[in-house]
């Protein structure tokens, strides 16, 4: 019956959303495209996956630093989102959602963060399933600011508690435990320079894992500052893995449902879990409460089942046919060994995780190209080299803090350590201090247990699918009950990031001594359908084109200005936008010159040896893919 009335529901959206498509307040841009129609469209934007931010009756009186009302257009445009229609109250990607008491929360769903708007000769084109240039990190930090500040303001909590109905002192209450939550969690990325179009989700995922199991805690929580770009999410369900690092497998379709792939429903659970699910861990019962609405979930990655790649438009001028020939061999030499072909048309075929393939044009596929090289790290031990040398040139802080991340247990601790539904024998029991990754799991299985565990019983049998397999290669030891910093903090000496990549190096060696297919940690390269919409570039966000991208390191800008989908034309990027007002700035080194950890823009540096005409080529093809 409840999957009845959400379909009714949807139906009832679907018939607003065409009439308001046809309205002339209704922006062209945002036709339904891509493959999708505009059921898929109304559906997409409008679903809650059960983020339970901060109560609109909140929302409605706290004011932002600049003095607008936070729940304004002017507040929500000020930090980068953008609204679908005039008529709407929210920006695409928030929408409310009720508990069980029936109030009313404002959260986000997958379209805030993944939606782009790319700007040139004078039109804008809406990607959908693109990397939002949102500032999240203002937006969450201002927000608990206003939260704080409205617990301080007599008058204003007065108010708040007249107009709710609220008691005053439970309101207060109510927002000094929000607060408390919050609190952890926010710490984490206080001080960060994420900006425009870039956050760490896997350290904030990994942060509300502490907070969750640790309710109450003080112990500090390791930092998330390797905020990436949020990831384009076309072609999600044909890849076998996903994540920047590849952390995530798709695993097999299970069930009644169309689509539906046990890693993906994992990859979602934790997603929403880190996007302000409610979540709260029972110390007696070990019973884990959340919000996260898997039926919605469900309905959402069929939808984006059918998203395909977006097209170069024709508003953006016309691609050069002869240049895009030759871009087409200087490809196959250079690029197509990672980067297999795919048809942007066909979303069924599967792309499978390989090694180089002998013949990388034979289809697509995903590879994983992990941070250590056995023959180079044995070289630089022969040398007496830092460990941390043997890494490639990428910067690994993402990949390295998402291997090494570790926190109090809380109420984890002396029970039994869940990675994947089969139970270990004998059994493992969490210490003091535990790897993040592996709470992050057994939460989920306690909340799969606990409301849902049929739809993960197949799981238990898939060895090569999702978090389970990646966490039983590379962790098999216990964090040492002398708890120290797992993850790299500028507070600590100048040797504490040689030090922590050291680290992250060994784990990678023992990873791939155990099980040579799965090295991890790793980065992800996939084929590159609709790459050209997909700035900026490396996973870090730390490269603004794709012609900045076939540089040299040493030639890739060092200072860069993000704040809109200001597009770039002829190198196939985003423009500079320093001089703008609001626009964060992304360098690469600090001012003594040295790197800023998560920003580094080195590495990938194939096809450097073009000359310009030869870039300026395989540009034109990479539009066209």
């Amino acid at each position: 019956m409840g999957t009845v009335k959400q379909r009714n529901l949807t139906g009832m959206l679907t018939a607003a959303f065409i009439g308001l498509l046809g309205s002339a307040a209704a922006d062209e841009e945002w036709a339904p495209a891509q493959g999708w129609n505009a059921d898929d469209l109304a559906r997409w934007y409008s679903l809650s996956q059960g983020s339970r931010l901060i109560p609109v009756d909140w929302l409605d009186h706290l004011v932002t630093p600049d003095g607008e009302p936070f729940s304004g257009r002017r507040a929500f445009a000020a930090y980068g989102y953008r609204y679908m229609r005039d008529a709407d109250r929210w920006p695409a990607g928030f929408v409310t959602d009720k508990d069980e008491a029936g109030r009313e929360w404002l959260g986000l769903t997958c379209a805030a963060c993944h939606t782009s708007h790319l700007v040139a000769n004078g039109t804008q084109v809406v990607i959908h399933g693109g990397q939002s240039m949102a500032d999240f990190q203002s937006f969450t930090q201002d927000l608990f600011k206003a939260v704080n500040g409205l617990t301080t303001d007599g008058a204003a909590a007065a108010r708040l508690a007249a107009n709710t109905g609220v008691e005053e002192a439970r309101l207060k209450r109510q927002m000094t435990d929000w607060l408390a939550y919050r609190g952890r969690i926010q710490a984490t990325y206080d001080g960060q320079h994420w900006g425009h179009g870039r956050t760490d989700a896997v350290g904030v995922i990994l942060a509300t894992t502490a907070s969750v199991a640790d309710p109450g805690g003080t112990a500090s929580i390791p930092p998330s500052n390797a905020p990436v770009s949020f990831p384009y999410i076309w072609n999600t369900n044909q890849q076998a893995r996903l994540q920047h690092n590849g952390i995530v497998s798709n695993g097999d379709d299970y069930g009644p449902f169309a689509v539906t792939k046990l890693g993906a429903l994992i990859r979602n659970w934790t997603e929403v879990f880190g996007v302000f699910a409610s979540a709260r861990l029972d110390a007696r019962t070990l019973v884990l409460d959340t919000s996260v609405n898997i039926a919605n979930l469900l309905e959402l990655e069929q939808i984006l089942a059918r998203l395909k790649p977006p097209r170069w438009p024709a508003a953006f001028g016309p691609l050069d046919e002869a240049k895009r020939k030759r871009g087409a061999v200087l490809y196959r030499a250079h690029c197509i060994a990672c980067h297999g072909l795919a048809d942007p048309d066909d979303l069924s075929v599967q792309w499978p995780l390989k090694a180089k393939p002998e013949d990388p044009a034979s289809g697509p596929f995903v590879l994983l190209q992990p941070l250590v090289d056995p023959s180079v790290m044995t070289a630089m031990q022969q040398a007496n080299a830092p460990r941390s040398a043997g890494l490639i040139g990428t910067d690994p802080l993402m990949a390295c803090n998402a291997a090494l991340h570790v926190a109090p247990a809380g109420l984890l601790e002396g029970t039994e350590k869940r990675i994947t539904i089969q139970r270990a024998d004998p059994p493992v029991t969490y210490g003091k201090y535990a790897i993040s990754t592996e709470m992050l799991t057994t939460l989920m299985l306690l909340d799969m247990g606990n409301r849902r565990m049929e739809l993960f019983k197949a799981y238990a049998e898939d060895q090569s699918s999702g978090a389970a397999h990646w966490i039983r290669s590379l962790f098999s030891q216990t964090p040492d009950e002398g708890y120290k910093p797992s993850s790299y903090d500028p507070a600590l000496p100048g040797s504490a990031l040689d030090q922590f990549l050291g680290r992250c190096a060994d784990d990678t060696m023992r990873a791939a001594m155990r099980d040579p297919a799965q090295p991890v940690p790793a980065y992800k390269a996939r084929p590159l359908s609709g790459i050209w919409a997909t700035a900026p570039y490396l996973h870090n966000g730390s490269i603004p084109t794709l012609h900045d991208l076939l540089l040299p390191q040493t030639e890739r800008p060092a200072v860069f200005g993000y704040l809109d989908g200001t597009y770039d034309t002829v190198k196939a990027g985003l423009k500079d936008r320093s001089g703008i007002a609001g626009a964060s700035i992304l360098a690469v080194r600090d001012a003594t010159g040295a790197p800023v950890p998560g920003n580094w823009n080195g590495g990938h540096e194939y096809g450097t040896g073009l000359n310009e005409a030869e870039r300026l080529d395989l540009v034109e093809y990479l539009k066209g893919l």
